[in-house]
């Protein structure tokens, strides 16, 4: 099982709609689009994605 931390309830005071705000953050920074509205969950939005899928998420978007 990985150690790796998640943002969405790991870090106090960042909840889901902070990730939404983050997202559009990031969006605008890097000039890219992501499929979903909130990096920070998974697809399906039932659960929190730990830091190293948020990376694999954004390094993916820089790709195209």
């Amino acid at each position: 099982m990985s150690t790796q931390p998640r943002p969405v309830k790991g870090v106090e005071g960042f909840d889901s709609y902070s990730g939404i705000i983050a997202t559009i953050q990031i969006e605008a920074e890097l000039g890219v689009t992501f499929e979903s509205n909130n990096i920070f969950l998974s697809e399906d939005g039932k659960r929190a994605r730990r830091v190293g899928e948020i990376i694999d998420t954004i390094l993916e978007s820089m790709k195209s």
